[in-house]
């Protein structure tokens, strides 16, 4: 090798000159790092509350809507047994068809308001999904 050869070498693995201004812009660099990991952790940190915070709200609609529909089907399962009292009094065929087209209708009425129920809880349940996912995204006011 040649003596020019040896120099580029030796000045390629030279530090460079400069050391305080390498300083300064490491610290800033590390400052910067630090306010980065920070920001970060706290992101982290309401993103787990946020979670937290959505299922516990979910939870406690769905334990309402189910609580509600077994209160429900209680009301139902009264008035599906009432049906063979009120068949127990008739006399006639005519009498037990009033009676059971009576039973019949108020039937027809509950289905219906069930389906009410369902599309009014779906509602809810919707409503509280996207308010929780709202509250959890990352352009959310804290």
């Amino acid at each position: 090798m040649s003596q020019d050869d040896l120099r580029i070498d030796t000045d390629f693995n030279r530090q460079p000159r400069g050391g305080a201004r390498q300083e300064q812009m490491r610290g800033e660099n590390t400052a910067a790092a630090e306010t980065m990991a920070a920001r970060m952790a706290e992101i982290g940190a309401n993103r787990v509350s946020g979670g937290l915070r959505m299922q516990t709200e979910m939870a406690e609609t769905l334990e309402a809507i189910g609580r509600e529909w077994m209160e429900r089907r209680n009301v139902e399962a009264e008035f599906v047994f009432s049906l063979p009292n009120r068949l127990a009094s008739v006399r006639t065929y005519a009498e037990a068809l009033a009676v059971y087209q009576q039973w019949l209708n108020g039937w027809l009425a509950l289905c219906q308001e069930d389906g009410q129920r369902f599309l009014s809880d779906s509602q809810r349940i919707m409503a509280t999904g996207m308010r929780c996912f709202a509250n959890t995204s990352p352009s959310a006011p804290r």
